[in-house]
């Protein structure tokens, strides 16, 4: 079963915020502030006693419900929800990069895999200047 850091971490990761980010926004949102490196203590599994105040205030800035982020639920509804439609960005990221080897592979992955697997391909469409070709053509 995944630990707090490691949904923590993963949300991080599906936002595309690093723990620097994260302690900026919730500064400007107002209300519980957190430090970087207190987030980051939290995401690596270093912070394990953290209040209802702060990972509700963390799960709303990652669009995450805090029963998930704490583990009390099994999967972020919004990843969940869009499951399907996650597939078939990667399996149009992958062909195009022409790594379809890697959308075979997806079989039984989580939402939360799924949703990482995506972010890794869009930062590889960008490196390879891909959508900006595709709006050229």
């Amino acid at each position: 079963m995944a630990t707090l850091g490691d949904r923590l971490d993963q949300a991080l990761r599906r936002k595309g915020y690093s723990s620097r980010k994260a302690s900026k926004l919730l500064e400007e949102r107002g209300g519980v502030k957190m430090s970087h490196a207190y987030i980051r203590s939290i995401a690596r599994g270093d912070q394990t006693n953290v209040g209802r105040d702060r990972l509700t205030a963390l799960a709303d800035l990652l669009d995450v419900t805090y029963g998930w982020l704490n583990g009390d639920e099994a999967a972020p509804p919004s990843v969940a929800d869009d499951d399907e439609q996650i597939t078939q960005r990667i399996r149009e990221g992958v062909e195009e990069l022409d790594i379809q080897h890697i959308a075979q592979r997806m079989v039984g992955l989580s939402g939360i895999s799924k949703q990482d697997l995506l972010s890794m391909v869009e930062m590889m469409r960008a490196a390879e200047n891909l959508d900006s070709q595709r709006k050229t053509q």
